[in-house]
C-alpha cells in the first residue's frame, strides 16, 4: 500500500516545522509539502496531489474553514483534518460544513495524528474526544432530544468524554474501531444538522 501523502498547512513555521518533524519518522506517512495559508494550501493540493491536508483554522489572506471548502469542492477525494483548539468551535462547525472529515487538538499524541491521518486517507472521520466535547458544549439544548442520539451513540460519547481512546470504546461497546468511526460520524451529521436547525 503506497504512503499517504501529507500536506501540512499552518501560518506558524515552528509547528509546520514539528508536525513534519515529528510525522517524517511514521512508516506509511509521507510529507509533501507545507503551506502558511489557504491560498497556498490550495496551490500545493494542484501541485502536490496530497492523500491528506493537516488544516490549521485560523490564518491569514485564507483562514482554514474557506480552504478547506475550496479544497472539497475542487479536488472532494483529498481529504482534510482539522488542527483545532479549545477556543474555536464556530470555526470547528464551519469546517465540519466545509467538508472537513478530521478534527484533532494541537496537542493531541503523535499516534492520534498518526490514526487520524490513517482513517482520514481510507475514508472514515475521525475525532478527538476533546474536540467532540467542544461541538456537543455548543449546541443548545438537551443532547439526547436535539440531535436524536441512540442509546449506542450516548454510551459512546459518555466514553469518550471519560478520556478513553477510541479503541478501548471500541471494545468496550463490542464493535471494531471502523464501526465507531461510523457512529462519530454519525453523531456529527447530527450536530451539523442541529446547528444548521439553530441558524
Amino acid at each position: 500500500m503506497p504512503d499517504v501523502r501529507v500536506l501540512i498547512v499552518d501560518d506558524h513555521a515552528m509547528v509546520r516545522s514539528g508536525l513534519r518533524m515529528g510525522l517524517e519518522g511514521e512508516e506509511g506517512i509521507e510529507i509533501v509539502g507545507e503551506a502558511a495559508n489557504g491560498t497556498q494550501a490550495i496551490t500545493h493540493c494542484e501541485q502536490l496531489n496530497p492523500d491528506v491536508v493537516l488544516m490549521d483554522l485560523r490564518m491569514p489572506q485564507m483562514n482554514g474553514v474557506e480552504a478547506t471548502r475550496a479544497i472539497h469542492e475542487r479536488w472532494p477525494d483529498i481529504r482534510i483534518v482539522i488542527l483545532t483548539s479549545f477556543t474555536e468551535p464556530d470555526m470547528v462547525q464551519e469546517a465540519m460544513h466545509a467538508g472537513a472529515v478530521g478534527f484533532l487538538l494541537k496537542d493531541s499524541s503523535l499516534d492520534e495524528l498518526c490514526t487520524s491521518i490513517s482513517a482520514a486517507a481510507e475514508g472514515r472521520s475521525t475525532i478527538s474526544a476533546d474536540t467532540l466535547r467542544i461541538l456537543v458544549d455548543t449546541t443548545a439544548g438537551s443532547l439526547e432530544s436535539i440531535l436524536g442520539l441512540t442509546e449506542l451513540e450516548r454510551s459512546a460519547l459518555e466514553s469518550l468524554f471519560q478520556g478513553n481512546r477510541g479503541e478501548v470504546v471500541a471494545e468496550s461497546l463490542g464493535m471494531q474501531s471502523s464501526e465507531l468511526d461510523d457512529l462519530v460520524t454519525n453523531i456529527l451529521a447530527k450536530l451539523s444538522a442541529s446547528r444548521n436547525n439553530n441558524h
